[in-house]
């Protein structure tokens, strides 16, 4: 079984669904995967190259005993959790929830592992 892990994934512009992106047609993004490679968080932006996605991830494993994991409603009542520092929001479950329990535990869990978890994994595409 795999470690949890950051990982970079670099996809198109078009597919960002309304996300702050760079002005190139490419744009990297993290997210984290559990141990079973279920995709945990995601990161609220989109970066213009790997270097600085790579950046973020370590400004965030530094800041993770300040960070706060709270959780929100969407439209539709689905619970989801975001990971903020400084009031700002760095990552966001990667799916919704039924219940808030739900949502808290796993970003309970995320705020666990990404503090152990090793360097990022370099880019992979998806369209």
């Amino acid at each position: 079984m795999a470690e949890p892990r950051f990982e970079m994934v670099s996809i198109s512009v078009a597919g960002l669904n309304g996300r702050a992106h760079s002005d190139a047609g490419w744009a990297v993004m993290w997210r984290f995967l559990s141990a079973n490679n279920r995709s945990i968080a995601q990161s609220v932006n989109s970066f213009p190259d790997g270097d600085s996605c790579a950046f973020a991830v370590q400004t965030l494993k530094a800041g993770l005993k300040l960070a706060e994991v709270l959780t929100v409603r969407d439209e539709q009542g689905m619970w989801l959790w975001q990971l903020r520092m400084d009031g700002t929001s760095v990552g966001v479950s990667s799916r919704k929830y039924r219940r808030r329990l739900h949502a808290i535990n796993s970003g309970s869990s995320f705020h666990q592992l990404a503090e152990s978890s090793r360097e990022i994994n370099r880019t992979r595409v998806r369209p």
